[in-house]
């Protein structure tokens, strides 16, 4: 089988010949037609009447407006003769959307899927190994057949030519050291959330709430689209936005951003104070250095307009009608001296609604608060001292801990009524601000194992009081009914902002996971036995029985076990059987049976341990295959089956259903090693020829089985894993991110994760290190 490069390329949009060192740049004119015939794959085919296209460019932009469907490039092209027996690799680009490419005849590579298929590679770097041999001297033929499935197409993005493969691999090696790529900062304090753009040197966002959709089909406003400092040093003006920082980062462990300025003497603070229960922006802007004069200006484009640090306070606050009616005030500090001019000026945004005199009071108070960042400080010291953990922690492991800590703070919803307690999956940049099941659990998990009692309780009460049941029933455009089937308490998905159940419903139908019931009893189980709150169990008893994990025993099919559904990675209907969330559902069962034997009531107990252990039984048996190791869905008969393997089974050992020391453990260990784990790197695919978005490292899968490693006895492995996730997440800011490329290792996807990052590292880090 020819070895085949494949590259995910999504934001390496500046990537150029100069950035390989090509032997042969194709970058230029190359043949063209569009329709499809395999005869134009022979190198002896006259193509002397094809037009003439620029290669890399879309072939919509050169003539070609509005066409899908199937297109060929040809290229001829000599050859050094000194690269005749070297190991050369073909790089093509990018294609739109998927690319079957032929040399001289013979097929050296595919990516994506032509009709009836239709994969998409759009953003897959085409590296493709030539076979020994086939390059000749004279008239090589590359033949490229494409298929455009909408939008733009071809080969849209370089680099495209001939590269040794030993400086491929430099390259390769060059991008997988940690480095930054993270190019956010994000504070919140439970009701708004802020983003600091480290490559436009500014804040861009202020979003009324920390989620992005607060209802089906009502957004969020962003109230700020820019905002920054303007400074005035001895008659020279700076604008910061135009000017790279020396620094900036987070004070460790808060939500404080800070950005400092040294050859300017200068630095900025930007956060959202949980000093207040209110949407409010704190800018700072300090100059340390002594000028003969200096003056301090601010200015915020917002959706009410510009505003400007010389709005005065009476323009702000309506004390009458009780609202915050322009949304700024700035203070000013001079020098102690009366001379120079200002060292220090403080920005108020609030975003403008109705408040109560006490909230008005307490918005005016803290603009005068001359102890605002250390009063700010102390509150995250606080929070981070109430942490139950004995380890022995490397000063990096530290740094990434502590400031996880924040993020699972920040992530917390703490706007009163229906939204109150929910963790979002991810903050601002990213785009995961849901509430999802899966990606709280491990957040909540994370908290409760620290000894953070109130906010897991309040995460999960938001779910037991969240509006849910619309996929009772589910008539799927099969015919077949794949609803729920009775009444239950927790989302098929995720949540709406205002608490009301979201299945992330697409033109393929909705997601109806399984999951998050199991997940949830594991959490809320977790709690009650950590916390010794009984209480909380008892008033929840009823609806953790008959709309919880009675659901689950409703889901066991014929096989012994819960029956298809779309899974993990929401895969949307028909679905399939998931071991993943039959092992959650096992971990669930037996969770619900330990609380019941907490309250001491030995029918329940016996009742949901009974039902625990034949599922229990019937996993092994449907999803252990010959080879002793744990495979994805039953579905996948053999391992070239998309998703046989499936690194998300490490939950088993996890969860304590397979014994560590287990041959099962080990093998499936081992199979994942073997299957999922990317080429010179530490980390993980999460499963077996996906897509590009399965493809990419992913930060939760790296996580999760370093968990399970270090339980079998694979140590290094595990510490390995652990320490180079902790690296790349330092040097960006000690934020986790969803996915790291698969080709440089920059961050993709959404960051900062929450339940899939700060969450997820935490338990890494309490089961590795302890």
């Amino acid at each position: 089988m020819k070895k085949i490069y494949l590259i995910f390329l999504l934001l390496i949009s500046t990537l150029s010949a100069q950035d390989f060192k090509l032997k042969l740049n194709f970058a230029g004119e190359w043949l063209f037609k569009t329709g499809d015939d395999l005869k134009w794959l022979d190198p002896n085919f006259d193509d002397s009447q094809w037009i003439k296209i620029k290669v890399p460019a879309t072939f919509e932009s050169q003539g070609f407006e509005n066409y899908d469907g199937f297109a060929w490039y040809r290229l001829h092209f000599d050859l050094p003769p000194n690269l005749l027996k070297e190991e050369i690799i073909l790089l093509l680009g990018s294609i739109d959307d998927a690319d079957e490419t032929y040399l001289n005849g013979v097929k050296v590579g595919e990516t994506g899927k032509f009709p009836p298929e239709r994969r998409t590679e759009w953003t897959t770097l085409r590296a493709y190994q030539l076979p020994k041999g086939l390059l000749k001297e004279k008239n090589n033929v590359l033949a490229v057949r494409v298929c455009d499935f909408g939008f733009d197409g071809g080969i849209f993005k370089g680099p495209v030519g001939l590269i040794l493969k030993k400086d491929f691999d430099i390259k390769v090696k060059e991008n997988n050291k940690p480095h930054r790529s993270a190019k956010a900062l994000v504070s919140t304090n439970g009701f708004t959330a802020i983003v600091y753009n480290t490559e436009k040197h500014q804040i861009t966002s202020m979003y009324e709430h920390i989620y992005k959709v607060i209802s089906s089909g009502i957004y969020t406003r962003n109230f700020i689209n820019s905002a920054n400092f303007i400074v005035e040093l001895d008659g020279k003006e700076y604008d910061l936005s135009k000017i790279s920082e020396d620094e900036i980062g987070y004070i460790n462990g808060t939500n404080i951003i800070f950005a400092s300025y040294r050859k300017l003497g200068i630095q900025t603070f930007y956060f959202a104070p949980f000093q207040i229960d209110a949407p409010v922006l704190v800018a700072i802007c300090k100059i340390n250095k002594k000028y003969k004069q200096s003056k301090i200006y601010f200015k915020a484009n917002t959706i009410q307009g510009e505003i400007t640090s010389e709005d005065k306070l009476d323009d702000v606050i309506d004390i009458q009608n009780l609202q915050i009616k322009k949304v700024v005030k700035s203070k000013t500090v001079k020098r102690s001296d009366g001379t120079g001019g200002e060292v220090e000026k403080r920005i108020f945004i609030a975003i403008a609604s109705s408040r109560t005199r006490e909230e008005i009071e307490r918005f005016s108070n803290l603009t005068e608060n001359d102890q605002i960042i250390e009063d700010e400080i102390k509150f995250w010291e606080n929070f981070i001292k109430q942490a139950h953990f004995n380890l022995k922690l490397t000063k990096k492991e530290a740094e990434l801990f502590r400031q996880s800590l924040a993020i699972i703070k920040m992530a917390q919803c703490r706007e009163k009524g229906t939204s109150y307690g929910q963790i979002l999956a991810s903050l601002p940049p990213g785009e995961w601000t849901y509430c999802w099941v899966r990606d709280g659990a491990y957040a909540i998990n994370g908290l409760i194992e620290l000894g953070y009692f109130d906010e897991a309780k309040s995460a999960l009460e938001f779910m037991l009081k969240a509006r849910t049941g619309f996929y009772k029933k589910f008539i799927h455009e099969d015919g077949k009914d794949y609803g729920v089937k009775r009444d239950y308490k927790i989302t098929v998905c995720k949540y709406y902002g205002d608490g009301v159940e979201e299945s992330d419903h697409n033109e393929n139908g909705p997601n109806i996971e399984l999951d998050g019931f199991g997940l949830f009893l594991w959490t809320f189980g977790n709690y009650v036995e950590k916390s010794g709150d009984l209480e909380f169990a008892i008033t929840y008893w009823d609806t953790l029985t008959t709309k919880i994990a009675d659901v689950l025993i409703s889901s066991i099919d014929k096989l012994g076990v819960i029956r298809a559904e779309s899974g993990p990675w929401e895969r949307h209907l028909p679905g399939k059987h998931y071991a993943y969330t039959t092992i959650t559902a096992i971990k669930g069962l037996k969770s619900i049976a330990k609380i019941a034997e907490l309250l001491k009531d030995k029918t329940a107990e016996k009742f949901y341990n009974s039902f625990a252990d034949s599922i229990l039984k019937s996993f092994l048996k449907n999803f252990v295959d010959e080879n002793k190791a744990i495979k994805g869905t039953i579905e996948a008969k053999n391992d070239n089956d998309f998703e046989y393997f499936d690194a998300s089974v490490v939950e088993a050992i996890n969860f304590n259903l397979i014994p560590a020391d287990d041959e099962i453990a080990k093998k499936t260990i081992e199979a994942i090693k073997n299957n999922l784990k990317i080429k010179n790197r530490f980390g993980f695919f999460r499963v077996n020829n996906g897509d590009w978005y399965d493809r990419q490292e992913w930060i939760f899968i790296d996580l999760r089985l370093s968990v399970a490693m270090k339980k079998a006895g694979f140590k290094k492995d595990a510490e390995q894993i652990l320490n180079w996730v902790t690296s790349q997440s330092n040097l960006n800011y000690n934020l986790i991110a969803e996915l790291y490329d698969e080709w440089n290792s920059d961050y993709q996807g959404q960051y900062p994760m929450v339940g899939f990052g700060a969450g997820a590292y935490i338990l890494a880090l309490l089961e590795i290190k302890k």
